[in-house]
């Protein structure tokens, strides 16, 4: 027996590096099953909407067939009223192609029912409560509806089996209170207090489960099964209360960085960094070989970063990095764009540059060791003898390059433009180079990993590479929705 799940984050895989790492509750399924193959095609920050634009879609609806299940878990991202690609209403009817009823029914259990397999609907778990307040988007009641309801009512009408999570996992934080109901979450790092790390408040993930909390929903989820007349509950073997002392289980490969946020308004950079203007501040760090050529700084409503000369790399093991950047909140939405002209460049691999938001900064620049830091870029890198556009780095040393490959270095001259829209947990891509066009969405990347309080945007260039970046515009957009 096989069961296929589709969903969002608080179902799916993640490769995390946190205290507590994050867990969809969909991969702690098969320890409470027997004889049960569970596919887990879950992707963070998908929609209902959204997920019929991803291979594991047609992936999933390819490979299931008859006698296997469907668990069709979403509702979290759907509420995302500003943005078009993954909202759907929760007010809507089902027979209105813009409701929430109507992107479950038919992308998921119609071509479900029609391969012969059973769904199964499974609603959104609710969101932690910093004040024990559980009403409106924490429980997903919003002003575009209901989403907790609207499933209940889809299964009703349809003769479908809804799981309740919404309920069980709200009656479970109401009893336990703050203190306890964070311990079910992903925790992103940790703080010394008397010598002794302990858990960072600050960074506690109010929507994704760690293991303790995902093997918890887990055992909700097949608790309901088993008030259902469905042949998977058959399966369903151990099913025990997860406890605390047992299951809450931290990262064994966690390394704890000491890092504040810095205090821009004690900082004074030195003469190649003179960009103090709108907040907007220049630094560089990482391993440099002469410290006296790195640059960045404004002139003339532009900013030039870079190194004249040699000196700096981008690369597996940690970046150096001359940056102009702009501290933001990071609970705000923001736009940041630029124009860039290669002005000087060495023709060297391991160089870079561009836009990025980045998890951290540092101000008072280490040229010690290089940093291996969280960040999206929406730049160039090179190789030996290619140029790879857009690329990234996520609780790892190794860079994360797109398939997006120039055989050949950038030279001096060459202009690009590039573009990076935060909506919440989406990050949206784009760079313009050499007339083509280059795009890349990011879902619930991690940029809060070292700092919880801020995310940090700027216009980066390194080893050999110094850029004049024009047009260039911070605009901060709103409030970011909940994941």
């Amino acid at each position: 027996m096989r069961l296929f799940v589709v969903g969002d984050s608080t179902l799916a895989k993640f490769n995390d590096q946190y205290l507590y790492p994050r867990y969809g509750y969909a991969t702690m399924l098969e320890s409470y099953l027997d004889g049960v193959e569970v596919i887990n095609n879950a992707l963070s920050g998908r929609s209902s909407k959204s997920f019929v634009l991803d291979p594991e879609y047609k992936k999933t609806f390819d490979e299931i067939k008859s006698g296997d299940y469907l668990l069709i878990g979403f509702g979290h991202n759907d509420e995302k009223d500003d943005d078009f690609l993954r909202f759907s209403s929760a007010n809507l009817a089902l027979s209105n192609p813009n409701s929430f009823k109507y992107s479950i029914y038919n992308n998921y259990v119609i071509p479900a029912i029609k391969k012969g397999a059973i769904p199964i609907i499974s609603t959104p778990v609710v969101r932690l409560s910093k004040t024990d307040n559980y009403s409106g988007t924490i429980i997903h009641d919003t002003k575009n509806g209901n989403y907790h309801k609207a499933l209940l009512e889809l299964g009703i009408e349809k003769n479908i089996t809804v799981i309740d999570l919404t309920i069980p996992t709200l009656n479970l934080y109401k009893e336990l209170g703050y203190k306890k109901a964070l311990l079910h979450h992903a925790i992103t790092s940790a703080i010394k207090k008397d010598g002794k790390l302990d858990i960072d408040i600050d960074s506690v993930d109010k929507t994704h489960l760690n293991i303790y909390g995902a093997k918890y929903v887990a055992y909700l989820f097949l608790k309901g099964i088993l008030n259902t007349n469905l042949e998977l509950k058959n399966h369903i073997k151990n099913l025990c209360e997860p406890k605390e002392e047992l299951d809450l289980i931290k990262n064994p490969n966690y390394k704890y960085i000491e890092y504040n946020s810095p205090n821009l308004k004690e900082y004074r950079p030195n003469d190649n960094f003179k960009t103090i203007k709108d907040e907007i501040y220049g630094t560089a760090y990482g391993t440099f070989q002469n410290e006296f050529d790195l640059y960045a700084y404004e002139s003339d409503n532009k900013y030039y970063v870079g190194t004249k000369g040699i000196n700096g790399r981008t690369m597996a093991s940690g970046d150096s990095e001359c940056i102009v950047f702009k501290q933001i909140p990071s609970n705000l939405n923001f736009i940041i764009s630029a124009d860039a002209k290669i002005i000087k460049y060495n023709n060297n691999r391991q160089s870079a540059f561009g836009i990025k938001l980045r998890d951290d900064i540092y101000i008072n620049a280490n040229y010690k060791r290089p940093i291996s830091s969280n960040y999206v870029a929406a730049g160039l890198i090179t190789a030996d003898a290619s140029t790879n556009i857009i690329y990234s780095r996520q609780s790892t040393t190794e860079l994360q390059k797109e398939k997006n490959v120039i055989n050949e270095f950038y030279k001096e001259g060459d202009t690009a433009r590039f573009l990076i829209l935060r909506l919440g947990q989406k990050i949206s891509v784009n760079v313009i180079f050499r007339g083509i066009e280059y795009n890349k969405d990011f879902f619930d990347f991690d940029l809060i990993k070292t700092d919880a309080n801020y995310i940090y945007a700027g216009l980066y260039a390194s080893n050999g590479v110094f850029v004049e970046f024009s047009n260039v515009n911070f605009e901060i957009t709103g409030v970011a929705k909940e994941a």
